[in-house]
């Protein structure tokens, strides 16, 4: 793939993500009761499965949202940035799975701490092979867009990391604040995409 158009690999990308962010409802099993008050309880039990389903759903989507906003500005591939974009994927891909520990753990005080920093920690691991792919792409020449787009985006994958340390190394000593905190890191940067680019 030596510096051919992005087509193939934002159509696989695509793939990917779609897969990614359905498999997050495979995790919510409908509930086996047999009177209209068991349904009821046993739906609003749920709610540790809601509340994943939820936070990676907007989290896996921003992410596509970025990635295409990315590719919009890398006009040519090598196979470098293929293989790179391939790490990517890989990573999250790997997201409904921590979301299924989050999920089954949020509501023990015993075990919430460790499952929100291995879901934390996955969402950070993301942002290495995010900054590789973008560093590679402007080294490489692929990148094709005014200088102050590729400034602001360089400055994204320089500091975007930050706020996900911050939540990794909450969830050590009070998961609870980190869980708001990554919810809140959704939402921001899914009402004001252009600040994190």
């Amino acid at each position: 793939m030596e510096d051919a158009d992005t087509t193939r690999l934002e159509a696989f990308s695509d793939g990917i993500f779609a897969i990614a962010i359905t498999l997050l409802i495979l995790e919510v099993r409908a509930p086996e009761v047999h009177s209209a008050r068991e349904l009821t309880h046993a739906l609003m039990a749920q709610w540790p499965s809601y509340t994943g389903y939820a936070l990676s759903f907007l989290i896996i989507g921003i992410m596509w949202s970025n990635h295409s906003h990315i590719f919009r500005l890398i006009k040519r591939a090598d196979h470098m940035l293929g293989m790179i974009n391939l790490l990517l994927l890989m990573t999250i891909a790997f997201l409904p799975y921590p979301t299924a520990v989050l999920a089954r753990n949020i509501a023990d005080p015993a075990t919430c701490g460790p499952a929100t920093f291995f879901y934390s920690a996955a969402i950070l691991v993301t942002a290495i092979p995010w900054s590789w792919l973008w560093m590679h792409a402007l080294r490489r020449g692929l990148v094709d867009a005014p200088e102050d787009e590729r400034d602001r985006v360089t400055a994204s994958f320089r500091f975007g990391w930050i706020p996900w340390l911050i939540t990794t190394v909450l969830a050590i000593f009070v998961p609870k604040v980190a869980l708001f905190g990554i919810g809140l890191l959704a939402l921001y940067w899914m009402l004001f995409p252009g600040r994190h680019r």
